[in-house]
């Protein structure tokens, strides 16, 4: 993400890999390509105040995570939106449940293996925690990976409109930009399979809703305010260590 040094085109800079590309970048729009590698390059950018963000999806075998490179802390703007959506999206696909482990994630068991994908807890993204054999969870991250990549490294575009690469991560996560995240969200479903199935993925968010299970919360984990909240004190606690 950013401006490209020599043409400034916004976005249309990747690396190059491979033995003789040596991790160089080069820009999709000029056809430049620079001398260096990615982190000097980068580093020199910087220096000359163009601020540079890799980002990269990666996919392990059973672990799929988006990494951004490039800034001191990484934020997503709304990630626990992002993950509620695209776990909902893999139940949707694959026939799969919600995993109540405190990270949350999806399970299920399927012809060609069991499923148990949990979210990162320092990343976006599932690694299967249980089965290590599992073909079908495999399988299942492959779909997830493409599904990142549409909204985080591809250039997105829908019908006439184009939203651009990693188009979410320029929203702030405020309230406000909510509707623009749930969008750019739709797209990449529809992209991937359809606007019927994107529709039918919120549509099952909205039902989720209504559960008195609290499934919802369980798609992108706990957060820490959840488990402060259903944490019981075993007894004696109190009169050991007092209030908390």
């Amino acid at each position: 993400m950013g401006k490209c040094p020599l043409c400034g085109a916004e976005d249309s800079l990747i690396v190059l890999s491979g033995e003789q590309a040596r991790d160089r970048v080069k820009c999709e729009k000029c056809g430049q390509e620079q001398s260096t590698s990615w982190g000097e390059f980068m580093r020199a950018e910087e220096r000359r105040g163009n601020k540079l963000v890799v980002v990269e999806v990666s996919n392990w075998g059973l672990q799929v995570e988006l990494f951004v490179l490039g800034t001191k802390t990484v934020e997503i703007p709304h990630r626990r939106l992002i993950a509620e959506v695209l776990n909902a999206a893999l139940m949707l696909r694959f026939g799969l449940e919600v995993c109540f482990a405190a990270e949350g994630g999806v399970q299920g068991f399927l012809t060609d293996g069991p499923v148990e994908l949990r979210n990162l807890y320092d990343k976006l993204g599932l690694s299967e925690s249980e089965y290590r054999d599992s073909k079908a969870s495999i399988r299942i991250l492959r779909w997830y990976e493409k599904l990142l990549r549409l909204l985080f490294e591809d250039d997105l575009k829908f019908g006439r409109r184009r939203y651009g690469r990693a188009a979410i991560l320029k929203l702030s996560g405020e309230p406000k930009d909510t509707s623009d995240a749930l969008i750019l969200l739709w797209v990449a479903l529809a992209r991937q399979e359809s606007k019927v199935f994107a529709n039918l993925v919120f549509q099952e968010l909205k039902e989720m809703e209504k559960s008195l299970l609290g499934m919802k919360r369980f798609l992108a984990g706990l957060s820490d305010e959840d488990i402060s909240r259903t944490f019981v004190p075993p007894p004696g606690m109190k009169e050991l260590f007092g209030e908390a």
